[in-house]
């Protein structure tokens, strides 16, 4: 059984308490968007519930920071024996709510400073897949050098917003230690050595990565010695790539050691050309590995019909996807 309270900004405290009393038994999923002052105060049993979605309608001077120093947690959601995944939508923080997160396998987080993540991350060493966006945040204490070691984690997307402070995110990378990851999605990291160092804490057995905006932004074809450490990739995306990097890994698409799994490639938001040095590494590859999707998608006007020797992949079964996307 699901309940979704969403924008009740008209409703009475009493009433969303008294509902929530009369489904906690039954409840498996819940997502609340409320005012701060709307979310029950009485502790209640969810002895069912596998999933919760918390988000605040918050418009107090100060912002969340200082509520959560000056307020208690919310304690309603505290007996969830069987929650798994946990949700929280900007600018809900873990401070905000005490959760059960002994079994917890998924966490989304939006808006959360970059103290706020490595502590959540501590606190939850069972996770398994797990969303962080991390957003600009007052002056907090040290971030430290302890590591954060997430033996069970599979699955981690790390983006940041517009003023986020990158150098603060990169701190995340440099004590973050993912020893089991098969998916990475990095969207924010401007420090090519943090990434680097990252990278070589990262399991052979990664098979999908995904590199975004200020990430890709930073990357130089020296950084193609990663991949010597990530054998078992098989889908490898990349945005707003240089063409100096396209070029420089489609060279690497004639060597037989060099990613062997792949299966998937992705250049999007990139004015890298559709020429003999993209057709050659394509029909080399065809031979080496069973590479079945390629992808470009061009900031630049482009000519979509493929050409003859392209159009011959597609006829033994590769799927070639070439397009423009300008604005």
């Amino acid at each position: 059984m699901s309940l979704d309270f969403t924008g009740y900004d008209a409703q009475d405290k009493d009433s969303i308490q008294a509902i929530l009393t009369a489904y906690a038994p039954r409840l498996q999923s819940l997502t609340l968007s409320l005012p701060i002052e709307h979310f029950p105060t009485d502790s209640l049993e969810f002895p069912e519930l596998q999933q919760i979605t918390l988000a605040v309608l918050f418009e107090r001077p100060g912002g969340v920071g200082q509520y959560i120093e000056a307020h208690p947690p919310c304690g309603s959601f505290k007996t969830a024996p069987q929650l798994r995944e946990i949700h929280l939508r900007r600018p809900a923080a873990p401070g905000l709510f005490l959760l059960p997160l002994e079994r917890l396998a998924k966490f989304t987080g939006e808006g959360l400073t970059v103290n706020q993540c490595l502590d959540f991350l501590r606190s939850v060493p069972s996770l398994v897949e797990c969303s962080l966006t991390v957003e600009r945040g007052a002056a907090g204490p040290p971030l430290g050098e302890e590591r954060v070691i997430m033996q069970h984690l599979r699955s981690l997307r790390l983006g940041a917003d517009e003023d986020a402070e990158r150098s603060e995110v990169v701190k995340i990378l440099e004590l973050l230690e993912v020893p089991a990851s098969e998916r990475l999605d990095l969207d924010c990291i401007p420090d090519l050595h943090a990434m680097a160092a990252f990278f070589s804490r990262v399991s052979a057995s990664l098979q999908n990565l995904s590199l975004t905006s200020d990430a890709i932004a930073y990357l130089e074809p020296s950084a193609l010695e990663w991949f010597l450490q990530l054998p078992n990739l098989t889908h490898v995306e990349f945005v707003s790539p240089k063409n100096e990097f396209i070029s420089s890994f489609l060279s690497k698409l004639h060597e037989t050691d060099f990613l062997p799994r792949l299966h998937t490639l992705r250049f999007l938001h990139c004015s890298f050309p559709v020429d003999t040095e993209l057709i050659d590494a394509l029909m080399a590859r065809s031979t080496i590995s069973a590479l079945e999707v390629f992808e470009l998608l061009s900031t630049d006007s482009i000519d979509e019909c493929l050409d003859p020797q392209l159009e011959k992949l597609v006829e033994k079964g590769m799927q070639i996807h070439i397009r423009s996307h300008t604005e």
